[in-house]
């Protein structure tokens, strides 16, 4: 079994109990959603204190860095073998950068440094990542990816009270700060009239899967995330953390020196997670081919739809049309992973939907995986 988290004082996994609803973690609520695309995949911002030469390759490499953690879904992507040259060299990736001033100087991490005055903000070029990814094995997380729904019960000294998507104490935008670092779309709860008669924070507090489940199916998303978050005497937090997602519960316990600190412990543990089951690497000879069969493609209007949705999708690297036979079209796609991932990342977007008779790969013709779906409206 893999480590989920390596601070935590307990890790378990378990199957999930029936009644469970699979989800994970967002910050506004948007009807009908099951997966997010995540914008701004290849771009980072990091502060710098001024813009000569030496401070700019080091806050290229940092951004490098950042962006990488982002598309592949490994937090310690800077040990990985061929990483290093890379940011030795982030010119060679970069499309462009510029500079923004800080609404006020930031303090440095550094004792006695002085303080951070501008931000400089990077945007990579994908396709030069790509082929980092595939030249050193990385592992290729693609744009879409599942949303997550977290609930998060606080005890603050006795002020006890559940986090919502219009918080004002600040724990909003560390959820926000978090899962844009790690490029996971996150949702909070609403908790209007609706949530209220439908969850306490007793069942938050306790974890009671069964009121959780009930509560999140108004949401409509792939996984959800119970925090637990207890101030404890002497100022430490004490911190448990449960993610329901595709059949499995995964949960951590760990003590935090602050909210933030626990938060952050949440979003990674959940894109930790998630980057598990959703990143593959790509093989220099762009992984396998599947065939993708789609009903209900009923005029040039729902072809276009399909064809873009498919092309967008970052696991597939080439598509041509095989055959289109009344409704049904058939591509052949070249993907930079496998058909198992193509198919999982397909299952929680909002266009195509498997067919009842197939499975999520449905059988192969020789060695050529072959999926089954119709065009949602």
């Amino acid at each position: 079994m893999r480590a989920f988290f390596t601070a935590c004082a307990t890790v378990r996994r378990m199957v999930a109990a029936p009644l469970l609803l699979m989800l994970v973690c967002v910050l506004a609520f948007t009807g009908g959603a099951r997966a997010g695309e995540v914008a701004d995949l290849y771009q980072a911002e990091v502060p710098v204190r001024g813009q000569t030469e030496a401070e700019r390759g080091a806050a290229l490499a940092k951004a490098l860095e950042a962006v990488l953690v982002k598309v592949t879904g490994e937090r310690s992507i800077a040990s990985s073998p061929g990483v290093a040259d890379a940011l030795r060299q982030p010119m060679a990736y970069v499309q462009q950068y510029l500079y923004l001033p800080l609404p006020a100087p930031q303090a440095a991490a550094e004792a006695n440094a002085p303080p951070y005055t501008q931000l400089m903000r990077v945007r990579f070029d994908a396709q030069a990542i790509s082929r980092l990814q595939q030249q050193t094995g990385l592992p290729m997380w693609g744009k879409e990816r599942p949303t997550t729904l977290i609930w998060i019960a606080v005890d603050d000294a006795g002020e006890r009270y559940l986090l919502s998507a219009d918080d004002e104490r600040g724990l909003r935008e560390q959820i926000a700060s978090d899962a844009s670092r790690r490029g996971v779309p996150v949702l909070l709860p609403l908790l209007d009239l609706e949530d209220q008669s439908a969850l306490l924070f007793s069942d938050v507090w306790g974890n009671f899967a069964e009121n959780v489940q009930r509560a999140s199916v108004r949401y409509q998303v792939p996984g959800v995330a119970v925090g637990r978050l207890l101030h404890e005497r002497g100022g430490m937090w004490s911190v448990r953390w449960s993610l329901y997602h595709d059949g499995e519960i995964e949960q951590w316990t760990l003590p935090a020196s602050s909210p933030a600190a626990a938060i952050t412990a949440g979003i990674d543990g959940i894109a930790d997670f998630l980057a598990a089951h959703y990143a593959r690497a790509e093989s220099p000879e762009g992984g396998q081919y599947a065939d993708i069969a789609v009903a209900g493609v009923s005029g040039l209007a729902d072809y276009e739809r399909t064809m873009g949705y498919l092309a967008h999708l970052d696991q597939i690297r080439a598509l041509q049309v095989l055959a289109v036979e009344g409704d049904n079209v058939r591509f052949r796609a070249r993907l930079g992973g496998d058909a198992r991932g193509l198919a999982r990342t397909i299952a929680f977007g909002k266009t195509l939907a498997l067919n009842a008779a197939s499975s999520d790969v449905a059988g192969s013709v020789g060695e050529i995986p072959q999926l089954s779906y119709r065009l949602l409206p």
